[in-house]
């Protein structure tokens, strides 16, 4: 066709003024042309017009219409031809003027055809375009500069169909090199970079980022591609939900990846996430792509990292924005290992002396290996040095156990010494993590007795201990039981709790039972209240106690003198002041009233107080009736004789409980 044009050009024996060629359509797979009508000028000065009505291409939603290629003056000899000044109209939305400027020339000898468009305005900023075209290939150059992202989008989503929810903002300036033949691009070069680029889309976000990529695209074959890249984040601000991290010139992010895809498969040769001062990571992997993402194979492995430096950039907002936890400090290092298959995925974190420190909580020596495997039971283990829960502090210990699937699993026995004492754990099962359906067990608890004195800075001169035997503690379905007794030997004497059990759905409801066995009340009082001195034994229970978001609203209780007490029984004047004054509803009877003030100290017979609550209503009770429906809160004994006597059978809970806070703060002033 090209020497045929040039045997018209250059023959006089053809006296022809204008050359039309007019054509309905012209169509391939991903393009459609329509209406072409073309005419070329054969004068003094040659010119060619070429008119398209509609070009069709399979992504965008319209066609192109009414474009115009208008060369008023082509230059030709036997060498070449050429229009040096040719003007390209093209009737679209998505470019700042419609009219570009382009210079074409052709060489006879090599047959290559050579294309510059100077200047292509697109979204406020500048497209340049050189072009090779030799019967062996072509070459293209592509420098487009100062293009504004968010007007190029809008002027796009006229065009084609893009993601929803994205938005994005900045300048940015890319040149791209292409080299390819008749069968399509060979190999494509991209280089860009900008300096205040702003991005978002569904939950991510990003913010004044200054960034630099370096891609090549290799073909391989007709359904086979490599990519070869290196982006570089100098500046920014991510958060990509629910992970928020800041980059700076002082430790930018480096990303290298070696890949090759396909229509439905993408091979991850070689994969570097580096982010200076805090962590790199290396991977590989195998993967399909399409309707549906699948990991056939990912294997991945991160450096030694600081945990303090890895916590700050990618944990700490997360966990305070969903845990509510606040900042904490850490020390130590950790490293990660992932083989992630389509069959068995197994992830390994090793820890390396991590110490941990927040307010009321502090961990030291950290270390061991946790592994995770969806099928296989593999052993995890971690030791500490200490751990400190509110001024508490546990000795060093070790536990062995393993994580598979959903399931934690204790595989020997564990044992964390407290102070004097320790809790031992015989077997731990939980299954279903992280759904609905949680279950988890413990079962051979015992706790060693502990010292009371020593778990409490304020109750140091306290004698006494807790210890414990618990067969079975289980929690399904937010409920908490716990088949056992916790024994706390006090006082000479014992409180055990039985029968726990704890609801945790839209409010918190706790039951239990408690029993007191012949507690010295001549060491509660003198020891931990000041209340006034009461000598003599003290038993009772409380039973059926409930408890909502840890109020009381229902019980059943009685704390008295028990039988075969053989304590001498003797009650202070303060004491005595104490009870009388919880209110209208009880009362030293008058001639008791009378002696009052004279003694320091009073015997008595038989003291106790009983409770039954329900609706907010306490039904009391004493040891005995005395008259009239009353009863007897202290039956006195010898003389000087006192007695202290309940009027008020029915009492509003509420206003008994201010009484008795009023009563215990007075007596501490």
């Amino acid at each position: 066709m090209r020497w045929l044009l040039f045997l018209v050009l250059s023959s006089p024996v053809f006296a022809i003024d204008n050359i039309e060629l007019k054509l309905n359509s012209i169509t391939d797979i991903d393009w459609q042309i329509k209406n072409i009508a073309t005419q070329l000028t054969l004068s003094e000065i040659v010119g060619l017009e070429l008119n398209i009505a509609s070009l069709t291409l399979a992504n965008f939603k319209e066609p192109l219409k009414n474009i115009k290629l208008h060369c008023k003056n082509i230059h030709y000899n036997t060498i070449q031809i050429t229009c040096p000044n040719a003007k390209l109209y093209i009737d679209w939305k998505l470019l700042d003027k419609p009219e570009i400027d382009l210079s074409v020339t052709h060489h006879f000898a090599s047959q290559t055809t050579y294309l510059n468009i100077n200047q292509l305005a697109i979204a406020d900023g500048k497209v340049f375009l050189q072009a090779k075209l030799t019967p062996s290939g072509w070459k293209l150059l592509l420098k487009v500069n100062r293009i504004i992202l968010e007007k190029l989008l809008a002027k796009l989503s006229l065009f084609m169909d893009l993601p929803k929810n994205l938005d994005i903002k900045g300048k940015v300036n890319i040149n791209i090199k292409a080299i390819g033949n008749e069968t399509g691009f060979q190999q494509l070069t991209i280089t860009g970079q900008s300096n205040d680029l702003n991005f978002t889309f569904a939950n991510n976000i990003g913010q004044n980022i200054a960034t630099k990529i370096i891609a090549t695209i290799n073909k391989i074959s007709d359904v086979e591609q490599q990519l070869i890249a290196n982006v570089t984040i100098k500046n920014g601000n991510f958060l990509i939900d629910p992970i928020y991290t800041v980059i700076s010139l002082q430790q930018p992010i480096t990303i290298d990846a070696d890949l090759i895809w396909q229509p439905q498969q993408l091979k991850l040769s070689n994969f570097t996430y580096t982010h200076t001062g805090i962590t790199s990571i290396q991977a590989n992997g195998d993967f399909t792509i399409g309707e549906e993402f699948i990991i056939n194979k990912l294997v991945a492995q991160s450096t030694l990292t600081p945990f303090q430096n890895f916590y700050q950039q990618y944990l700490q907002t997360w966990l305070n924005n969903e845990f509510d936890i606040e900042q904490l400090k850490f020390l130590g290092s950790l490293q990660i290992f992932l083989d992630w298959q389509t069959e068995q995925q197994h992830i390994i974190g090793q820890l390396q002396d991590i110490a941990i420190k927040k307010s009321e909580f502090s961990l030291t020596g950290l270390q061991g290996t946790v592994q995770w495997h969806n099928n296989d039971e593999l052993p995890s283990n971690l030791s500490w040095s200490q751990i400190n829960i509110a001024g508490i502090e546990l000795d060093a210990s070790k536990i062995n156990f393993s994580l598979t699937n959903k399931n934690i699993k204790l595989l020997e026995p564990w044992q964390q010494s407290i102070y004097d004492g320790a809790i031992n754990v015989k077997h731990f099962q939980l299954n279903n993590l992280g759904s609905e359906e949680l279950v988890w067990q413990l079962q051979e608890v015992k706790l060693q007795p502990i010292s009371i004195a020593k778990l409490t800075a304020t109750l140091d001169s306290l004698e006494g201990n807790i210890h414990g035997n618990i067969p079975i503690i289980t929690y399904r379905n937010q409920r908490l039981m716990i088949d056992g007794i916790l024994q706390i030997d006090v006082f000479d004497g014992s409180i055990i709790i039985s029968g726990a059990e704890l609801k945790n759905n839209d409010i918190v409801k706790f039951n239990t039972n408690i029993d007191i066995n012949r507690i010295n009340l001549q060491k509660l009082t003198s020891q931990v209240t000041e209340f006034g001195e009461i000598q003599g034994l003290l038993s009772g229970y409380a039973h059926n106690l409930t408890l909502i978001n840890w109020n009381p609203v229902a019980f059943d209780a009685f704390i008295g003198t028990p039988n075969n007490d053989k304590l001498p029984h003797k009650i202070s004047q303060k004491a005595v002041k104490a009870l009388s004054s919880l209110g209208s509803g009880v009362a030293v009877d008058t001639l008791s009233h009378s002696i009052l003030s004279l003694f320091e100290n009073f015997y008595y017979n038989k003291i106790g107080w009983g409770c039954q609550l329900l609706k907010d209503v306490c039904k009391m009770r004493g040891i005995e009736p005395a008259f009239k429906g009353k009863y007897y809160l202290i039956e006195g004994r010898l003389l000087p004789r006192i007695d202290i006597i309940g009027y008020e059978n029915n009492v509003d809970w509420k206003i008994l409980g201010s009484r008795l806070k009023t009563i215990i703060a007075a007596f501490n002033d």
